[in-house]
């Protein structure tokens, strides 16, 4: 029979190998992110007025390969990771990702592909079924910074807000109190006898619900050049997505207050 003693000793052996066995689990792979991601150097490219909000950058991720797309490893881990991310916000780099082009296997981070190293290996833990690799790729991607210009389409007028369309991609919204003092607000006008034909065509034209004028009386519509002043990500199980808060005064302009 064993004394009190050598059973103290097993139990303190035994919660050392419990904690020793929970070490390793925690750094397996299936307690990490889903991504590794390493960011790699960005490449601005030149606008008009001000830098562009796209931005062209390599990076390198850390991604599971399934058994399935051991035949076609690159294929795979494009299909399943790479592809899914297109007009998607994506946190690791800021920024919603509009393509992306060159993916290669590589057996470390931000390498070129170029190097003659003999075959890229992927590793495995444990009974993990996925093994992980290395994927390098070329990403563009959307990243409107504070105080950049950008333009976009108006769409939408009330009485609240100035609602855009930036390259027929993304949805801006500038506040009312961030409009320009001499635009006024003109109410929509709606009569009894009008046909509804002629309701039709003022919806058409936006002229329903009313719409804003410039301080020259024309009405404010088309392409609006506006100043980012923040941006705001939702995101829900699988994709994320970005709205852009913009402003048209001037940074020691108070906010205006349109009659």
């Amino acid at each position: 029979m064993a004394s009190s003693r050598e059973r103290h000793s097993e139990r303190k052996h035994s919660s050392r190998r419990k904690r020793k066995q929970d070490d390793r689990l925690s750094e397996s792979p299936k307690s990490k992110k889903r991504h590794s991601v390493v960011l790699g150097p960005q490449i601005q490219q030149p606008a008009s007025k001000n830098n562009s909000p796209f931005y062209l950058q390599r990076s390198s991720l850390y991604l599971p390969l399934s058994p399935i797309s051991y035949s076609y490893p690159l294929e795979g881990l494009c299909a399943e990771h790479l592809s899914p991310l297109i007009l998607t916000y994506y946190p690791p780099f800021h920024g919603v990702i509009i393509s992306y082009s060159n993916p290669r296997l590589s057996q470390d981070p931000l390498q070129t592909g170029n190097d003659d190293r003999g075959p890229i290996l992927a590793k495995s833990v444990d009974e993990y079924a996925a093994s992980f690799v290395w994927v390098t790729a070329d990403f563009l991607v959307f990243k409107p910074q504070r105080n950049q210009w950008i333009k976009g389409w108006v769409n939408l007028q009330s009485e609240g807000h100035i609602g855009l369309v930036c390259w027929n991609l993304f949805n801006a919204s500038i506040e009312r109190k961030r409009l320009p003092r001499e635009w006024k607000w003109v109410g929509g006008r709606t009569t009894k006898k009008s046909r509804p034909e002629e309701g039709m065509a003022k919806e058409a034209d936006g002229e329903a619900g009313g719409y804003y004028v410039d301080g020259k009386g024309k009405k404010v519509e088309g392409l609006v050049e506006f100043k980012v002043r923040d941006c705001e990500t939702i995101r829900d199980r699988d994709k994320g997505f970005l709205s852009i808060l913009g402003t048209l005064l001037r940074e020691d302009e108070p906010d205006a207050r349109i009659s």
